[in-house]
């Protein structure tokens, strides 16, 4: 009795403090897992003995840790049926407030299919895609790029100067109107004039938190000025709703370029008006259409409203009931995507190859917009600073000759397919030693039968500090 007493205390200090760094969790679906959950929500998964099938996207699962980790390496066995998704990423959450997930790839089936007859350049797990030979090393594609529209990119950082052709300074102000819910991002370009924008927040408080926020300013990916604004300090859910100060930016001698502006808040702040002396004002990837009446006025009179994209993908939601309608998109002449339910995300191909961008036109407010490029509220103020992003082969059509990617195929295990990413859990968000992880498939919808992705298993590997090295640490600390 003594002896299995021992093993039970040695067996919870082991799996408890973890002493030499590394511990490996294993879930092959086979029943209930203490460390890795099953994957939700259930509407999106059919569970089957020793494996599930995902046939909707995302979905979630949440990684246990006994006690603080430094990475953690995902090791994913999978297959898949059908042609969709073309593209399969794996995240971790890095923000809990905006829900901000950390995507890294699983698989890209349209660089697998590239490879196989396109010339191919790799260099420390970087690869070149070339449509024709003209490069012999990626360097020299860096060195001497060909013309941005002939580019595109996966999952690569690449802080290209980017620059308006027959751009000029123009005095007169743009005023967005519209109210925006949460957090936002939008690209903006100055060229010898001041960066100069004004926000009029309004705090809701319809969240049970404190509902300080932050505005910050970024070129070529990194944060050159940021500013802390406090909310109401109102910190329950009583829906008091209350105007704060003006903020924004009023900058000097910054160089010619693109400028990327967050406003990095939870739902409870209100963007009314924003109000600026530049002209290029596009909005990346999402925006949410706040009620007018959020505020208690009637702003009814700015909808039916029109917003302008280049997006190759339109996706919509709702909450409100009063929000399902029909997006018109491109006028009468173009397509419809219809918002039929609340709490459903509708998914609907657009653009023209042709063009430019397209318009949507928007009858009711209250509605998420998604997009995989960037929306503007005048066809004046759009502008794509960005090269594009290969995850959808109608990328492809638009004449891309050349892929620059961080990424590397899948291995394979007979007919299963395995991938490992490595997660740094220092940047990721836990609560009580729990990380939240989402699996991405763009295009996998649960009513197309034939379309699914089996996951067979899932391990994770743990490394952090061994017990010495925190006793030691905490030891200097204490000193």
């Amino acid at each position: 009795m003594w002896s299995i007493l021992g093993v039970v205390v040695f067996a919870l200090f082991w799996f408890k403090f973890v002493p030499f760094g590394h511990i490996c969790y294993i879930h092959n679906f086979l029943g209930e897992n203490d460390f890795i959950s099953n994957l939700t929500p259930k509407e999106r998964i059919v569970e089957e003995p020793g494996q599930i099938k995902m046939i909707g996207e995302p979905v979630y699962f949440t990684l246990r840790t006994p006690r603080p980790f430094k990475t953690a390496t995902i090791n994913f066995k999978y297959k898949s049926s059908g042609n969709k998704p073309e593209v399969m990423e794996l995240g971790v959450l890095a923000d809990n407030i905006n829900w901000r997930y950390k995507l890294k790839p699983v698989e890209n089936k349209i660089i697998d299919q590239l490879s196989l007859t396109w010339d191919k350049l790799k260099n420390d797990g970087s690869i070149l895609l070339q449509k024709k030979p003209q490069y012999n090393c990626l360097q020299e594609f860096l060195n001497n790029p060909p013309p941005q529209e002939e580019i595109a990119l996966y999952n690569y950082n690449w802080d290209k100067n980017y620059f308006l052709p027959d751009y000029t300074p123009d005095s007169t102000r743009t005023v967005i109107n519209t109210p925006l819910q949460g957090s936002f991002q939008f690209y903006t370009y100055i060229k010898d004039e001041i960066l100069d924008f004004k926000f009029n927040f309004w705090d809701i408080n319809k969240n049970n938190q404190k509902d300080d926020f932050k505005i910050n300013l970024y070129y070529k990916s990194k944060l050159i000025s940021s500013k802390n604004i406090s909310g109401d300090e109102i910190s329950k859910a009583n829906e008091e709703i209350n105007l704060l100060p003006e903020s924004g930016f009023d900058i000097q001698g910054l160089v010619e370029g693109s400028y990327k502006v967050e406003i990095r808040a939870n739902n409870d702040i209100i963007t009314e008006r924003i109000s600026s002396g530049q002209q290029k004002i596009s909005f990346l990837n999402n925006l949410y259409l706040a009620k007018p009446d959020i505020l208690g006025k009637d702003q009814q009179s700015i909808y039916p409203l029109r917003i302008y994209t280049d997006s190759s993908q339109l996706q919509a939601k709702t909450i409100y009931p009063s929000g399902l309608q029909s997006v018109a998109i491109n006028g009468e002449e173009g397509s419809v995507l219809k918002i039929e339910e609340t709490y459903k995300k509708f998914s609907q191909g657009i653009g023209n190859d042709s063009e430019e961008s397209v318009d949507i036109s928007i009858n009711k407010p209250g509605i998420m917009l998604g997009g995989d490029s960037v929306f503007s509220f005048s066809q004046k103020a759009l502008f794509n600073p960005e090269l594009s992003k290969l995850n959808s082969k109608r990328v492809l059509d638009k004449g891309i000759k050349y892929v620059l990617a961080n990424y590397q195929t899948s291995s394979r295990e007979e007919d299963w397919k395995k991938k490992q990413i490595k997660f740094d859990l220092n940047s990721a968000y836990s609560e009580d030693g729990k990380y939240e992880f989402l699996i991405s498939a763009p295009g996998l919808e649960k009513n197309d039968a034939d379309e699914y992705i089996v996951i067979d298993e899932i391990r994770v590997d743990l490394e952090g500090e061994t017990v010495p090295e925190i006793l030691k640490r905490k030891l200097i600390k204490s000193k």
